[in-house]
């Protein structure tokens, strides 16, 4: 091979061993390791090992956990990976590129979530897909179609589902469309969907429908400027729902936070309650640094007594890494996760003894090696 041959395959080479480094960069994958139980709840830690999986929303409910797992780079969907704490089996929802997705437990039935799906395209609007999964039949079925993106969604027993949505707005030339505008609508099980609000919140999530204590919700600004909501005043906030009449009663809710923790958060708020309880869990974040620093010199978890109007628990992390907000469990636990660079960890706290537990660990090698089945919509 001549000297021009020899500079020819070291340049080739050299481009082809980049090439297969990125390939086998990008495959993820993860491992059971173990299983505990701890009375009836299960919880999961999965551990990065420097891939570039990450982290989304975590979800549950009386008996599954939920998890969703995303590719920082884009290369794969995301996926959620749904664990049964009753039989220890898994399930995967596997998600199509370039698609969002995520889950609302269903308040009637803990095998039921409604799926909402919708294709991320920067230069057109999103289509939205909501459908309705059962875990006992491991499917799903469409329930409807909506231009915009929804979430939040709870059920009714007779048909009406109550959920979040924003419209469009122009974006800038790499965003064209924006959704900033959140408000609250009602689909009625005839198809017909009514929007129930007016607020065009710049975020509105963490949605929470009490039988006896009103609607808890996390709010973060307002393009209307009407308040400062969620902003200045950070905190839980709570509307009046009228079943009756299908109306959400505003008044003077969002001047003001229902429930803070103390001063000098960032924020205060990701509330969670189940249906017919009265211990409302919450969390708070403290820093002396700017909001754009983001380092919290303390997180909170917080549970408080609706009826007796006092925090009954307060547990405290000043540890590296990000802690999430909890999910309340029943009325003595709650689930939260912590979160640093490449992993993970879940545990269950019991706010009435106040001491917490790691469940179980999960490692990132055989995910898809594992044995489990996966609902398809």
């Amino acid at each position: 091979m001549g000297l021009k041959g020899r500079r020819k395959f070291v340049k080739y080479g050299f481009f082809a061993l980049i090439t297969l480094a990125l390939i086998f960069g990008s495959l993820i994958v993860a491992d059971v390791i173990r299983f505990k139980k701890l009375g009836e709840v299960f919880f999961v830690n999965f551990s990065l090992n420097g891939s570039n999986l990450k982290f989304g929303s975590f979800y549950a409910n009386s008996r599954y956990l939920a998890v969703k797992v995303r590719d920082a780079i884009g290369i794969k969907p995301q996926s959620i990976f749904i664990y049964d704490t009753e039989s220890e089996s898994w399930v995967k929802l596997e998600g199509q590129k370039n698609h969002s997705m995520g889950i609302s437990f269903s308040r009637l039935d803990e095998n039921i979530f409604y799926l909402s799906t919708g294709k991320v395209e920067p230069e057109k609007k999103l289509i939205n897909k909501i459908y309705k999964c059962d875990l006992m039949k491991n499917n799903c079925s469409l329930v409807f179609s909506k231009d915009n993106p929804s979430h939040s969604f709870i059920d009714f027993p007779d048909g009406r589902l109550l959920f979040v949505s924003s419209p469009p707005q122009s974006g800038g030339e790499e965003q064209p469309f924006r959704y900033k505008e959140w408000d609250f609508y009602l689909r009625f099980p005839d198809g017909k969907i009514k929007q129930l609000t007016d607020l065009e919140l710049y975020q509105l999530g963490s949605v929470n429908l009490t039988v006896h204590h009103g609607l808890f919700i996390d709010v973060y600004g307002d393009r209307k400027m009407d308040y400062s909501v969620g902003k200045d005043n950070a905190g839980v906030y709570r509307l009046e729902f009228d079943n009756r009449r299908n109306e959400i009663i505003i008044g003077d809710s969002l001047k003001k936070p229902f429930i803070t923790y103390d001063e000098g958060f960032i924020r205060s708020a990701w509330p969670s309650i189940l249906p017919e309880s009265h211990f409302l869990g919450f969390m708070s974040r403290s820093s002396s640094n700017s909001r754009i620093e983001r380092e919290f010199t303390w997180q909170s978890i917080i549970v408080h007594d609706l009826e007796s109007g006092k925090n009954i628990d307060i547990f405290t992390f000043e540890e590296d890494g990000k802690l999430s907000a909890p999910k309340m469990k029943d009325n003595e636990n709650l689930a939260f996760m912590i979160t640093d660079d490449d992993k993970a960890v879940f545990y269950r706290r019991n706010f009435i003894s106040k001491t917490n537990s790691l469940i179980v660990s999960v490692g990132t090698k055989d995910i898809d090696k594992l044995q489990m089945k996966e609902i398809s919509y």
